[in-house]
């Protein structure tokens, strides 16, 4: 499909509800105004090699689903998006600070996000006008947020707690770490780690929290003890063990520390913490993990 040919599929099908584009390498700015369309619901753009340019304005789209490069993406604000994945893949390109500015800012008000970790690192405050300053950004209707860590650079707990701190209505957290470690290296101990120790937020609506692929090192045990002091009504967090035999066998020794551990931070008493190597095949039963998990992994 090219796109003249998409644009008069828009212009001349004003009945369509869900638009699949899979491997369409002949469109490079996919520009989407549907307004006169009452009726468009889901949008899917999987394998688009090409693409670097999404620009959307359709009243009715209730999802997104966006798999591949990093592109420039703007959402028209007003838009009644209840879902959107942004599943960006490591890749030569690179987006830049304000672009993914936008894109956070017209996803504002989302209830379910799926991303990676490059809109992390790509929002991690940097130094702009010869001085270091926050990203204006908030997911004031954020309820479920799905994070995939796979190729991660130099993402550590401060940089997800940020994260987590511009969504003030989270009730649902799935992070799968993958393999990557959590980065803890100078930055992280001389000033991160400092803040976070005189930090008083605390994420007051945080109900349930699944970590995946977890090893019980110290990074990733950091980034347990952020969520379990701060989530105040906390009543599950799960640990997904890693896909290696053996990796999910704790001895009972270490069970019973961690258990202690785990204890003295959690500021919820009615937080139930398990280790848990059967909740992915559960977690596949829902649309927004079987669609991004089955054709992204």
């Amino acid at each position: 499909m090219t796109e003249d040919v998409f644009n008069v599929l828009i212009e001349n099908c004003k009945m369509i509800k869900i638009i699949d584009l899979i491997h369409c390498s002949r469109i490079k700015k996919l520009i989407l105004f549907a307004k006169e369309n009452k009726h468009f619901r889901e949008l899917t753009i999987d394998g688009c090699q090409d693409l670097e340019e999404i620009r959307i304005d359709s009243p009715t789209l209730r999802s997104i689903f966006y798999h591949g490069n990093v592109v420039v993406v703007r959402v028209e604000q007003g838009m009644q998006l209840y879902e959107a994945i942004f599943y960006f893949i490591t890749s030569k390109n690179y987006m830049q600070p304000t672009h993914l500015e936008s894109l956070v800012s017209d996803l504002s008000h989302v209830s379910i996000l799926t991303t990676t970790h490059l809109l992390i690192e790509g929002l991690v405050v940097s130094p702009r006008d010869t001085k270091f300053r926050d990203t204006q950004y908030f997911f004031v209707n954020l309820k479920e947020l799905h994070l995939f860590m796979d190729g991660a650079i130099f993402c550590n707990p401060y940089d997800i707690t940020m994260f987590l701190k511009k969504c003030p209505s989270l009730v649902k957290l799935y992070i799968d770490l993958n393999e990557y470690q959590l980065d803890l290296r100078m930055y992280w101990e001389m000033h991160q780690k400092h803040l976070l120790d005189n930090w008083i937020h605390k994420f007051s609506c945080l109900k349930d929290v699944v970590l995946r692929s977890f090893k019980f090192l110290p990074s990733k045990l950091e980034l347990v003890k952020i969520i379990l002091q701060r989530a105040t009504i906390l009543e599950s967090l799960v640990f997904l063990p890693p896909k290696t035999i053996g990796c999910n066998l704790l001895k009972r020794q270490d069970a019973l520390k961690y258990e202690k551990l785990f204890g003295s931070w959690r500021a919820s008493t009615r937080a139930i913490i398990k280790l848990d190597e059967n909740y992915v095949e559960n977690t596949l039963h829902n649309p927004t993990y079987s669609k991004c998990w089955l054709d992204a992994r």
